[in-house]
């Protein structure tokens, strides 16, 4: 198994919306809970691997994430509001096929797709107006329930670097604000 931690941002973001590395934005890995290896050569081979994610995609600007009837808009605060976040949790089943190669035995490249089971989506707003604390928590955000990461790993001993980008809208199209995911870390073996 990996544990990994690393932040996140979006591209492609439509409007207000405004997430980035800088916003506090981050994600959680386990990966390689279960993996199986098919070796190509003695330094290369094919990691399939099974896994879970959990991503906060973090706003701190002027506007909030709030789900009205069955659509996630963007919303002013209230007036004279203190403004602390608004942000988007996501949480996943990972399914990954990771070409991997050994250059020598502390340094490898790797590179695939992971397939994300998106079983859980939640929106949770935190503010201050006088003093007094206001808070929003939305559940079913129609969240995309299979996204697909390209990730690509540098593998360095003991730890390696990751990246990932997906093309594909992380709450389902008509639903909501446009955003595709995107983030970068660590993984530690465990």
């Amino acid at each position: 198994p990996t544990f990994g931690m690393g932040l996140v941002s979006a591209t492609g973001q439509s409007g207000d919306v405004d997430l980035s590395f800088s916003n506090g934005s981050f994600e959680f890995i386990l990966d390689e809970l279960l993996d199986v290896e098919y070796h190509l050569t003695r330094k290369s081979y094919i990691n399939f691997g099974f896994g879970i994610n959990w991503r906060n995609y973090r706003m701190t600007g002027d506007k909030r994430f709030v789900k009205e009837i069955n659509n996630i808009i963007l919303k002013d605060y209230p007036d004279g509001a203190e403004i602390n976040f608004s942000r988007i949790k996501i949480f996943s089943l990972t399914f990954s096929m990771i070409l991997k190669h050994k250059i020598n035995k502390n340094f490898g490249v790797g590179i695939g797709p992971v397939l994300n089971i998106n079983t859980g989506g939640n929106i949770k707003t935190r503010w201050r107006v006088d003093g007094t604390p206001g808070k929003d928590r939305y559940y079913d955000i129609h969240q995309n329930f299979v996204t697909v990461d390209f990730k690509g790993i540098v593998y360095i001993k003991p730890f390696s670097l990751y990246f990932k980008y997906s093309p594909t809208n992380v709450i389902s199209e008509n639903r909501g604000p446009e955003f595709r995911s995107m983030s970068a870390g660590i993984l530690f073996g465990l």
